[in-house]
């Protein structure tokens, strides 16, 4: 069975060091390519063509915003690392399939590693519990009808499609996705996409 082709992305060079010796060591894995956070984009994935992505947010929760807009147009599977639970809540990807501590343990890396390889999702606890609890308290009533359309991307967004995959879906702009994606997180009263998903799902509006 062919090495699983990772695609490390981190702005602390010690960090791409560091973890890609730990993967290297291990051969099941092959690392396909090191970048920093600002030499990473959508097309780069195109480029290396890896099978999931590691990416270690760093310490300063401002760093990683503008590198997470371009994460956000990718659909190769995405196993992030977060300093803290305060960055674990600020951080949402609709490829997201795992989450650790930057601290992790090699042995909860390789686990999550296997779990995303094997098309399963694999959150730190601590994260998940947080992440559920969030939700539950910030649960509300639908505020105003989604259109037609704006029903339509939301269907698409609970299947993890992004922006772009769901302007050529429904054969329209990246700008007209975008602004019904706002448009729905505003009217669930959602933080973020996935919020919007979970939001629409207990409400009966979607069915997963």
């Amino acid at each position: 069975m062919p090495a699983i082709r990772v695609l490390l992305v981190a702005d602390d060079p010690l960090v791409r060091g560091g973890l890609g010796k730990t993967i290297t060591d291990n051969p099941d894995y092959q690392i396909v390519g090191s970048l920093s956070g600002d030499q990473f984009d959508f097309e780069v994935v195109d480029l290396f063509r890896p099978d999931l992505i590691i990416w270690d947010t760093g310490w300063d929760p401002t760093s990683y915003q503008e590198i997470g807009k371009e994460f956000e147009e990718v659909t190769t599977p995405v196993l992030v690392l977060v300093a803290d639970i305060q960055n674990a809540n600020a951080l949402w990807l609709p490829n997201l399939r795992a989450m650790l501590f930057r601290d992790a343990s090699t042995e909860q890396l390789f686990a999550a590693l296997s779990a995303v390889s094997s098309g399963v999702s694999a959150f730190d606890p601590q994260i998940s519990s947080q992440w559920m609890n969030n939700r539950s308290s910030r649960f509300s009533v639908l505020v105003e009808p989604l259109t037609d359309r704006e029903s339509e991307v939301l269907s698409l967004l609970a299947e993890g499609l992004p922006n772009k995959a769901i302007a050529r879906k429904l054969a329209i702009s990246d700008h007209t996705v975008k602004f019904h994606v706002n448009s729905i997180m505003g009217k669930l009263g959602a933080q973020s996409r996935t919020d919007a998903v979970v939001r629409a799902t207990r409400l009966g509006i979607i069915h997963l």
